[in-house]
Formats: structure tokens, C-alpha cells, sequence
């Protein structure tokens, strides 16, 4: 299978960000992709101080249009915004598959200055695909916590997207990267997909794909805006996961 990471700016304007989302899922199911990530709140921008104001609900007129989008353009759509439910607000990436349905995945670990604005999710969940793939959901700092990954892993992922919101201020992203995303995809026998928001001033981009052995198989670390494709062989994921069965019994 082919999957796109997306590294772009987001920008103020909800309209915008979704007219951008729309040019990427046609761009990306042309060259093939059956699924396409975008970075970390990318719909209603990352800025925590405004979550109480700018976070939409999952009601959103414009998370339907994503959704119509996927269904136009037949691809799955991964794409994250700030969520308002009640008083509460949260970090939440959504999966709008291309038959119209839904899921949302709530972050669950949060960095030090979102727990100011934001509730944590209280649940690590596995999504499906349309195409029958299981994907767990690893947002930006969440990376960090190798349980995460473990546990997404233990109960069935094969690919974990990491869409990432990290300023050029916290650092080389790719040489980071590097340190620890391989890990998280050897130890756990999966595929790791990164990417992250990018502008001219404050953030950086970056997109990273890693496979089930460890290798960095597809990176794009240019400073623009950037669709990448890479294609994926999730018989490696199964090969390891047979062995292990096997090896058990």
C-alpha cells in the first residue's frame, strides 16, 4: 500500500486549511495513496492559547466536508484539529475514511503546556482503514513514550501515524528523529509514519516513514511544503508477527 505524509502551514482560516486539504488527498490518491496524514491540528492550527475560542466540535460543518472530501477524492483522510466537548477542549486527530465514516483519536499524553488548555483522551485506540489496515495514532510528544507505541502494537497496529506540531526551536527534526523513531518501529514490529506542521517562521516540517526492522525507508526534511509517498509492505509487519506466534506455541 501507499501512504502520504504531508508537511504544510496551517493557516487561520478553516477554509483554507480544508481547500489544502482537498488539493493533497487529489494529489496524493493520484500517485495512489490509500491514506494521507496530515500534521497535528493542522485543520484549526496549533495554538493552544486560543483552544478555548478557535477548538471545534465534532459536529463541525467543516469536518463534514472532510469527510466529503475523502469520499470524492477515495482516499482516507488523517487530520487533526482542536476539539471543544462541554467545557473541555482536546488535541484530537480524526480518521475520515472515504465510505463516510468516522473515528477520532484524543490524545492521551500531553506535553507540559497543553495540560494548561487541553483534557487528555483516556483511551489508546486502533483504527481501521478502509482497506482493512489497523493504524494507532501517536501525537507529537506521545512519541516519546515507548508504552505508547507498545501498546498500539500489542493490540494489533501495523502502522502508527505520528502526526507531530514541534517548532524549529526544539531542534534538528530529522536529526531527533533518528535517535528514537527506528526504535519505536523495531521493538514493536511496526511501521512508524511521522510528519509535521511547516511554515517560514515557526515550524519546521518533517516527514519520516520507518518499516518493522528499523530502517528509515522514505523522508522528506526539505523547508517547504511537502507531499510524501512511500509504499509500505505490510507482509513484513505479518512476517514477524507469524514468527513470534510460532515461536510461542
Amino acid at each position: 500500500m501507499k501512504i502520504g505524509l504531508v508537511q504544510t502551514t496551517s493557516r487561520d482560516c478553516l477554509t483554507d486549511n480544508l481547500e489544502s486539504v482537498r488539493r493533497y488527498a487529489k494529489e496524493a490518491a493520484e500517485k495512489g495513496c490509500t491514506v494521507i496524514c496530515f500534521p497535528e491540528c493542522y485543520l484549526t492550527g496549533y495554538a493552544p492559547e486560543t483552544a478555548k475560542t478557535n477548538a471545534i466540535g465534532k459536529s463541525a460543518p467543516v469536518l463534514r466536508q472532510i469527510s466529503k472530501t475523502a469520499s470524492e477524492c477515495a482516499i482516507d483522510i488523517l487530520v487533526g484539529f482542536m476539539e471543544r466537548s462541554g467545557d473541555s477542549c482536546y488535541i484530537t486527530h480524526g480518521l475520515f475514511r472515504k465510505d463516510g465514516t468516522w473515528d477520532y483519536y484524543r490524545k492521551t499524553h500531553l506535553g507540559q503546556r497543553e495540560k494548561i488548555f487541553f483534557s487528555p483522551g483516556n483511551e489508546l485506540t486502533v483504527l481501521i482503514l478502509t482497506d482493512g489496515t489497523r493504524i494507532g495514532i501517536q501525537l507529537c510528544v506521545e512519541t516519546h513514550y515507548p508504552d505508547i507505541t507498545q501498546t498500539l502494537a500489542l493490540n494489533g497496529a501495523q502502522v502508527v501515524f505520528a502526526p507531530h506540531a514541534v517548532p524549529r526551536s526544539s531542534g534538528d527534526r530529522e536529526k531527533i528523529w533518528c535517535k528514537y523513531i527506528p526504535a519505536r518501529g523495531y521493538d514493536n514490529r511496526v511501521y512508524m509514519a511521522c510528519c509535521n506542521l511547516w511554515d517560514d517562521a515557526r515550524f519546521g516540517g518533517g516527514c519520516m516513514v520507518t518499516d518493522p526492522k528499523g530502517e528509515i525507508t522514505a523522508t522528506c526534511f526539505e523547508d517547504s511544503a511537502a507531499l510524501l509517498v512511500c509504499e509500505i509492505d505490510l507482509r513484513l509487519v505479518d512476517s514477524f508477527r507469524n514468527a513470534d506466534s510460532k515461536r510461542s506455541k
